[in-house]
């Protein structure tokens, strides 16, 4: 268990071990097409980044809205480009901070 073997470590790298460990078996799940393992592991995923949001007293929810409304501002085509397209308009995640 990723908890025991950290145990006594800083929150920042427990977190981080977490996050990965749970993306593995997000990544795991989909490289196995088991919808069971990847909805638990998206779950846990999902619990696990929540958690760390709250535990560095992160805003979250707001910057969540926030990111939406930015990836709003994309067209359909510029989904999967770095280029966010002419239209984008960024996350102002600092006025969160």
């Amino acid at each position: 268990d990723i908890a025991k073997r950290l145990e006594g470590t800083d929150t920042e790298t427990l977190r981080a071990h977490l996050m990965c460990e749970e993306l593995s078996e997000v990544l795991h799940a989909i490289y196995s097409r088991d919808e069971i393992a990847l909805l638990d592991g998206l779950t846990d995923l999902l619990y696990v980044v929540l958690g760390t949001a709250i535990s560095f007293n992160m805003p979250i929810h707001e910057a969540f809205i926030e990111v939406h409304n930015s990836n709003m501002t994309k067209t359909r085509s510029d989904m999967r480009l770095r280029n966010k397209g002419p239209y984008w308009v960024p996350p102002n995640l600092k006025r969160l901070l």
